[in-house]
């Protein structure tokens, strides 16, 4: 997971995230603010309540709509499924902390961990300090010389392939 990308598999695949929450921000925003200026127990508050209630179940089915075609794919495209355990709290206490929350990783890998166990899918959880992206998925060769600010390299020993991180 990145903040370009919601996932990106170890062929290359990337996927981006939908961003259900900051497409209907200022939607939000502006419901919210009409709400907040209504007089309490007035029909025009209860009105303006369901409408922004009706956003955030729009926004919040959005978001489940994308998990569950996703994790479908993943479990029927593929017998073996590895994935990171991230620390989401401590990316949430970060600069993109909206953004993290509007992905929906944990429920992601709820669903991944159900419908792989319905498939007889293998769904494998590595450790968050395991460095994947030092690794060549063709050949499986560390590279050493990566530094943080690498985005892409080219494997030495295969020639072929150009991971992309």
């Amino acid at each position: 997971m990145s903040m370009r990308h919601f996932l990106v598999s170890s062929g290359g695949e990337k996927i981006n995230h939908p961003k259900c929450l900051l497409k209907n921000e200022s939607k939000l925003k502006k419901f919210q603010r009409k709400l907040s200026k209504k007089q309490k127990g007035s029909r025009n508050r209860a009105k303006s309540r369901l409408r922004v209630a009706k956003l955030h179940r729009k926004i919040s089915n959005q978001r489940k709509d994308f998990l569950h075609k996703l994790s479908y794919y993943f479990v029927a495209n593929y017998k073996n499924i590895v994935i990171e355990s991230l620390s989401i709290k401590g990316m949430q206490k970060g600069m993109f902390g909206k953004s993290v929350n509007d992905l929906g990783w944990h429920e992601f890998v709820r669903q991944l961990s159900y419908k792989s166990e319905w498939s007889k899918s293998y769904l494998h959880k590595v450790d968050r300090y395991f460095l994947s992206s030092k690794l060549c998925n063709n050949c499986g060769i560390k590279n050493t010389t990566l530094k943080l600010s690498d985005t892409r390299w080219s494997c030495k020993s295969c020639t072929l392939c150009t991971i992309e991180i």
